[in-house]
């Protein structure tokens, strides 16, 4: 009797207590009762196996025991999914009639004597990974329901995401100018009254323009402010790797815009950028500079991914020609005359490393990361051995790349060559820190000089 009260309440007590407090506090009690059950269940479950294969029998208890603690494992974890928004109640649905079909197959299995049939553990040993991880999945990543999550550093301690506005559509860059927070949608950019310390939107975004959206192959849109504010700098990739689908659909693609802040007036800025992820200014030359991603399918080395400066009126090459004058032959028709024009970046990342974060040093990092830029880079997907998968840091002198670039912060990659973590945005704080959004732990980093908090 005593080992059942330490099932059913003290070790579920315990773990809610020591081991989910960061994460439960961020949802709503409801929410904190549903992902209780589950702990509950999930431990209640595992404890009587143990006893059951340290016994070679199981309790009593543990016969009742066992299908309820799957039951509440996963309508507990259905509650929490659907109330936090991340399914809805179809997906519910098909869920709990796997469920049943599960229990059905086994039962038959059962009556036919094929109770350890290897499908149906299968099955169950599925359904025991999927109940493991659900709970973790619900509580992070708020970028699957197209919202802004609003971070900031209180005291030593990272403070907690609010949700700042939400039911956009599929929001990636930002700007802020003075009391007006740009917001780079798929297929517009809108813009938000802020004053500092708001968390919460006052009211609906204003939209400043339409963005192209045909398609959308690379639907990001990556922006930031000049130096001035007076304009905003848009980055539109392209809608295919090298123009295959007809350069019809390519109509304002691969380029950066420079739009009026104020008005929504805009123009091409810089063309031939296949896919220009993220921006940053120079703090001391107030030149424009852009990661971009290259071209596919000519190998594992090729075409390298870049940081460069983007020159108002410059033309990057894509798709007829890569890092200058390199014709692409897959093109046609060719374009010598659109090669000829074509200048080179200013510096190569690596073919593949799907460059996706850049922001300038300043100074308060010290040493040799003082001057220069750091870059967040995704990693490869279509490389035997991956590449990218770290921060790294390009050193600058006198306003330019200068040397070959430094580690900053790796780990993301295991020994078995396996990703544990995936960087992409990459911004430095008031403090001088570096901030790394990872999109495949869900999680903020916050990397501070040796010595630092």
């Amino acid at each position: 009797m005593i080992l059942t009260w330490v099932r059913i309440v003290l070790i579920p007590l315990v773990v809610g207590i020591y081991f989910l407090p960061e994460t439960i506090m961020s949802i709503s009690m409801q929410n904190w009762v549903g992902a209780w059950v589950f702990v509950f269940a999930a431990i209640t479950d595992f404890v009587d196996g143990y006893l059951a294969r340290r016994w070679n029998q199981i309790s009593a208890f543990g016969a009742f025991l066992d299908p309820v603690a799957d039951k509440l494992m996963v309508g507990a974890a259905l509650i929490v999914l659907v109330d936090l928004g991340r399914i809805g109640p179809f997906i519910a649905l098909i869920i709990i009639g796997r469920e049943i079909t599960i229990s059905a197959l086994r039962e038959w299995m059962a009556s036919v004597g094929a109770r350890n049939s290897v499908a149906v553990n299968r099955l169950g040993k599925f359904k025991t990974i999927a109940q493991m991880v659900a709970i973790p999945m619900l509580l992070v990543n708020e970028t699957w329901k197209y919202r802004i999550l609003k971070y900031w550093i209180g005291g030593r301690y990272p403070g907690q995401a609010e949700v700042f506005a939400d039911n956009l559509n599929a929001p990636y860059g930002l700007a802020l100018i003075d009391d007006t927070l740009y917001v780079a949608n798929q297929d517009a950019l809108v813009r938000f009254n802020y004053s500092e310390g708001q968390t919460r939107a006052s009211g609906p975004p204003e939209k400043v323009t339409d963005l192209p959206a045909k398609i959308n192959h690379h639907w990001t849109k990556a922006m930031t402010a000049g130096p001035d504010g007076e304009f905003l700098y848009v980055g539109i990739g392209s809608n295919s790797n090298i123009g295959e689908r007809g350069m019809d659909v390519e109509e304002d693609r691969a380029m950066v815009w420079q739009i009026d802040a104020e008005t929504g007036r805009h123009k091409p800025y810089a063309t031939g950028l296949r896919n220009p992820t993220a921006f940053a200014i120079h703090p001391d030359t107030d030149q424009l500079w852009a990661v971009v991603n290259e071209r596919d399918e000519l190998g594992p080395n090729l075409v390298p991914d870049y940081l460069t400066s983007v020159q108002e009126g410059a033309f990057y090459g894509w798709p007829y020609s890569y890092w200058g004058d390199n014709v692409d032959t897959r093109v046609k028709p060719p374009k010598p005359e659109k090669v000829e024009s074509a200048i080179q970046p200013d510096y190569a990342l690596g073919s593949h490393v799907a460059a996706l974060g850049v922001d300038f040093s300043d100074g308060n990092m010290g040493g040799q990361f003082a001057e220069g830029a750091f870059v967040g880079q995704h990693g490869s997907w279509n490389r035997s051995v991956p590449v990218g998968f770290k921060v790294v840091f390009v050193p600058f002198q006198n306003g330019e790349p200068a040397g070959e670039p430094i580690d900053f912060a790796t780990g993301f990659l295991n020994d078995d060559g396996k990703a544990r973590g995936r960087p992409v945005g990459v911004t430095v704080d008031p403090e001088g820190a570096l901030i790394i959004a990872d999109d495949l732990s869900n999680t903020i980093w916050r990397v501070t000089p040796t010595g630092g908090d």
